[in-house]
């Protein structure tokens, strides 16, 4: 159905809901990093909030890609 009313329309109007498609999936690969960074907020407590933490882990030997002693993922996107 979406595919048939996209082939419908122009070569203007396809190109903006490419672009605008583009910006969605940038935008929520930009807020799942921020999530893992620890920089947006996921709940609503006082003091001190938990955290998430991004391992990779091969052959016993780990190394942390996120949260607060990783890099800063959401950074690295362009």
């Amino acid at each position: 159905m979406l595919s048939e009313w996209f082939k419908h329309l122009d070569a203007t109007n396809q190109e903006m809901v490419r672009r605008m498609l583009d910006l969605v999936a940038q935008q929520s690969v930009f807020g799942f990093l921020s999530v893992l960074d620890g920089t947006r907020q996921i709940e609503h407590a006082e003091g001190q909030r938990g955290y998430l933490e991004l391992r990779y882990i091969k052959q016993g030997k780990e190394e942390i890609l996120s949260g607060p002693k990783g890099k800063i993922l959401h950074e690295l996107l362009d």
